[in-house]
């Protein structure tokens, strides 16, 4: 299958980020090797229908849009500024890095750095 335009689809840059641009439905080593330079974070990939009830009222609240790069507070944590969830990358984003594994992670290493998140790492080449 093919993103109808992914130009006005952000949606499917998230998907060409992580399954490549013949959106296989398995995800692509490129991907497996970019998680793999993220330290110290447990990434996991959440579709819009997968989402929880928390999640779905902060980003409502917030206006956040999908696709989206979301940092959740570890259990038991308040959070970034109080707040339990805090958007690295929003659509635009990951529109503008979809088939670029080197600039997202770049990116994603400048919005960590911005935030003040000490723990999380990027292995940037």
């Amino acid at each position: 299958m093919r993103c109808p335009d992914p130009a006005t689809n952000p949606a499917c840059a998230a998907c060409e980020l992580t399954h490549g641009p013949s959106l296989s439905l398995n995800e692509s080593a490129e991907w497996k090797a970019t998680k793999s330079k993220i330290i110290n974070a447990n990434i996991v990939q959440v579709h819009l229908d997968e989402r929880s009830n928390s999640l779905i009222q902060w980003m409502k609240q917030h206006g956040v849009g999908t696709p989206a790069v979301i940092i959740e507070a570890a259990s038991g944590m308040i959070g970034v500024n109080g707040e339990p969830f805090k958007i690295l990358l929003g659509p635009e984003d990951i529109s503008r890095v979809r088939t670029d594994h080197e600039e997202f992670l770049r990116m994603l290493q400048a919005r960590i750095t911005a935030a003040g998140l000490q723990n999380v790492k990027v292995d940037v080449a």
